[in-house]
Order: C-alpha cells, then structure tokens, then sequence
C-alpha cells in the first residue's frame, strides 16, 4: 500500500495518512486552499476499477471520499490543482485504449459531479489554475497553454508530419470537431483566444 504523509517546512510533525484499505494506494497531493483536504492519485494494483481520484483530511488521511473513476483501462486520474475556491480540481486522465496521445485535462467539482474534458487526447500535462480562477494552465507537446474551464472550444498548434509544418487548429472542448484554421508554407504555433472567446 503506498499513502502520503505531510510534516512542517522544519521537518517536524511527521504524519503518515493512513489508508483504512489494503489494497488502495492513495499517492502524493495537491491542497485545498483552506487547506483541510488533499486529492490524490488512488489505485489498486488488483482491481483497476477502483482507480481514479480521492481526497481526504489533510490532518489525519480520514474522510476518504473518491471523486472520480477512470474508465479507459485501468488508466490513471493524477490532480493538477484545485480551483481558487476549492469547488473544483482540475487533473491529468490518461486512457489506456489510446496507444498514442492519451492524456487530456479534466475538471471535475469537488463531489464528483460536473466531469468535464476541457482539451483533446494528446495535450494536456500539470494543470494549475490561474488566482482568479479564469484559466487552466497546462504543458503538452512542448509549450504551455491556457484554457478557460468552462470554454467550449480551444485553439491550438499541431506539427503535420505529413507536410513538415506546424498550422494552427481548433477543436471541441472534448477534443472532437477538430478544424484546420490555416495551411501555409510557414510555420504557425502557439495561439491563443483574443478577448471574449470561448
């Protein structure tokens, strides 16, 4: 079983967060901001239903409630970071039916409710929110990019092997309708929304 444990910038007060479950592995964490809970990454090494993710007191580990569940093959729920408010978590699915690109960035509230994919399969790495709680920040492919947590699409830059040249796309929040937005001879990459976009 692997848990966490918290303990003063000092070194002292060491406390393990013990799991009541031996077969559940709750790992690492990221704080609420009042600093009361914890998300972590939870699995169970017999039983890949059981992956997704859990939070917990951060005080004594007791209070584990699980928060999402992975349904693509044992994949794995890794938080990023909770909202300013502490009403929602944004985190890293990753989706074990994909043999390439399969890891996007979700936000779900704190009780489980409101799942939402917020960028494609493929782009999507260590989500943080912005202090005011209007964007997500998150790497993939090389570059860091922001979305809106509640945008129904987002605009990215996507390397064309074929013809050996980045353009610039836009796709459904969830990844879908994905539509080529230029084709040149140059390269284009790193856009981004301008203001009153979703």
């Amino acid at each position: 079983m692997l848990t966490a444990a918290t303990f003063n910038p000092d070194g002292s007060g060491y406390t393990i967060l013990p799991i009541d479950d031996p077969t559940l592995n709750v790992a690492l964490g990221v704080w609420s901001p009042n600093g009361a809970r914890l998300a972590g990454e939870g699995w169970d090494d017999a039983d890949a239903t059981r992956n997704g993710m859990y939070t917990r007191r951060a005080s004594d580990g007791g209070g584990l409630f699980r928060v999402t569940s992975n349904p693509f093959g044992g994949g794995h729920d890794i938080p990023g970071d909770y909202s300013p408010d502490g009403s929602r978590i944004a985190f890293v699915r990753t989706n074990n039916f994909r043999k390439s690109g399969n890891a996007a960035v979700f936000v779900v509230n704190i009780d489980g409710s409101g799942l939402r994919q917020i960028t494609p399969w493929g782009t999507g790495g260590s989500p943080s929110w912005s202090p005011d709680g209007q964007w997500i920040l998150f790497d993939g492919r090389g570059f860091l990019f922001v979305v809106h947590p509640d945008g129904r699409r987002i605009v990215f830059g996507m390397y064309l092997s074929s013809i050996g040249q980045n353009d610039i796309f836009t796709a459904g929040a969830d990844g879908t309708d994905v539509v080529q937005v230029t084709n040149t001879p140059e390269d284009e990459d790193a856009p981004d929304w301008g203001p009153h976009q979703n």
